[in-house]
């Protein structure tokens, strides 16, 4: 799923009632920033749930099953369609 911000900003992700592992890229333009993997919350408190910032300001996050962008690196290049 790609979610797109209106503004450049540093943005947190949870994983509050998701039962599956989850790879989060932190994309700047057509440029990776970070890769991110994110565990499921088991907890029934969505406080308490691990929090995943960006490692900067991004225009957008995409999520994808955990694993799927173990050869992603930071710098990659990417297209938007």
């Amino acid at each position: 799923m790609l979610f797109r911000s209106a503004e450049h900003r540093e943005v947190t992700f949870w994983m509050a009632d998701t039962l599956v592992p989850l790879d989060i890229a932190w994309l700047d333009g057509d440029t990776v920033l970070g890769v991110t993997r994110m565990t499921p919350c088991l907890s029934d408190q969505a406080q308490q749930c691990p929090r995943y910032p960006s490692p900067g300001p991004v225009d957008a996050a995409l999520e994808v099953p955990g694993g799927a962008l173990a050869e992603l690196t930071v710098g990659a290049a990417v297209t938007r369609g």
